[in-house]
């Protein structure tokens, strides 16, 4: 997905789907920082038809250079408690992931801070493992 190029928010048009019976699942993302502004990406998953924050991560400083990130997840675990943002109002704590049963899609949201001139490509690539797969 390409970020937002002025300050706001932007989501994929590209959205993972078909993930209702996932055991777990692995997700890669490779980002960078915009030019002018910080930089926060959101994983989001829908349930019952609206997009809910599952992931935020780190916070990418203006034209930081390019890094990946790992995060493994299992229908299995849970969490307690934690404030999530929807659709196009994303809020989970930075440097944040929840655990436990998601909606069977997910999609980035980006949302470019002040000062930004020029956005970015994140790529994020996604394995689910389903139950008995080995």
């Amino acid at each position: 997905m390409d970020t937002p190029n002025a300050p706001g928010t932007a989501v994929s048009t590209e959205v993972i789907v078909g993930l209702e019976g996932y055991a777990s699942y692995q997700m890669i993302a490779l980002m960078s920082g915009a030019t002018g502004g910080s930089l926060d990406i959101y994983v989001q998953t829908l349930i019952d038809g609206t997009w809910y924050d599952i992931i935020h991560y780190p916070q990418l400083a203006a034209g930081a250079a390019a890094i990946f990130y790992n995060t493994c997840h299992s229908r299995y675990s849970a969490n307690g408690p934690t404030a999530v943002g929807t659709n196009l109002g994303p809020q989970l704590a930075v440097g944040s992931d929840l655990l436990g049963v998601t909606g069977g899609a997910f999609r980035l949201a980006a949302v470019a801070g002040a000062g930004t001139t020029l956005g970015t490509s994140i790529q994020l690539r996604f394995f689910a493992q389903y139950p008995g797969q080995v």
